[in-house]
């Protein structure tokens, strides 16, 4: 593990020692800076099968520097991508489905969980190259089409830019849709941002809650909520799927549990005690 704890640094300092650690499968990263931290892990390399039809095809390490995990399912006739990354690994991640023998040009759908750089940048790059229908939670609406920048947080995540979309459709909580008899439902889970929210399927008689960034770094700056979080928390739990596939990593009840300590601990500078306690993983 490679870990880097300095209350002095910018969220920006902080995003360029990411880029510069050069993470790798297998590499972890825990930046803390007062109040606001962040943690990277990298189980595995990208492109990879989850389980059958499922796959992870994007993220730091393999698409570009500050890419969440990006989720593929494949449907058959038509496939859906879940969240983009940045504009910079769009064609990574292409080539990344395409070492998987998958078609990228079948994407027909994109679910944006939320808009933050690092999980809808790419947008409208994926538009661009296959027309995929893109959706996003009315909340989360503003920082997509670039209406209110600040809450894309692209400035603290090592660009100042943003490549702004209006999306084809903009969902609720308990939207449904079905692709090749694969139904989804979204799900809202605030915290994060206002509009975070997931995607909660059946595949292969396993249920999948696609679930964005249900922990990540809580900033008034795009509307971050701990009681929102909190209650996310609870109703994910409740789901009881069988697979949490965030956008930075995979958790079991207990680290969920722990990391939604890890968020409270940081609004009470505390952060630097809990993270010395626990040996933390993802997966």
């Amino acid at each position: 593990m490679k870990t880097i704890l300095n209350k002095d640094l910018s969220f920006k300092l902080q995003s360029q020692l990411i880029q510069r650690s050069k993470l790798k499968a297998g590499d972890s990263l825990y930046v803390s800076s007062g109040f606001k931290s962040l943690s990277i892990s990298i189980p595995y390399q990208a492109p990879g099968k989850i389980i059958s039809n499922v796959y992870l095809v994007g993220g730091a390490g393999s698409s570009a520097s500050f890419d969440c995990f990006v989720y593929l399912v494949d449907c058959g006739d038509s496939m859906l991508l879940i969240d983009s990354g940045t504009q910079n690994g769009v064609k990574k991640i292409i080539n990344n489905i395409r070492k998987l023998k998958l078609d990228p040009k079948k994407i027909d759908t994109l679910f944006l969980t939320h808009g933050h750089y690092d999980h809808a940048d790419g947008a409208s790059g994926f538009k661009g190259f296959c027309n995929c229908t893109i959706l996003i939670h009315e909340k989360d609406l503003d920082a997509l089409t670039g209406k209110h920048i600040e809450k894309t947080a692209a400035k603290y995540l090592g660009d100042e830019s943003f490549h702004s979309i209006d999306p084809d459709i903009v969902v609720k909580d308990n939207y449904r849709f079905t692709m090749n008899n694969i139904d989804f439902k979204v799900i809202h889970l605030p915290g994060h941002t206002p509009g975070n929210s997931g995607l909660l399927t059946k595949i292969n008689n396993k249920t999948i809650l696609f679930a964005g960034d249900i922990l990540g770094w809580i900033s008034e700056k795009w509307g971050s909520d701990l009681h929102e979080l909190e209650n996310s928390i609870n109703r994910i739990i409740g789901l009881k799927p069988d697979i949490y596939a965030t956008g930075h990593g995979w958790y079991k009840e207990d680290d969920l549990e722990y990391q939604f300590k890890l968020m409270k601990a940081m609004s009470e500078d505390k952060v630097l005690d809990l993270v010395l306690t626990k040996n933390h993983k993802l997966f």
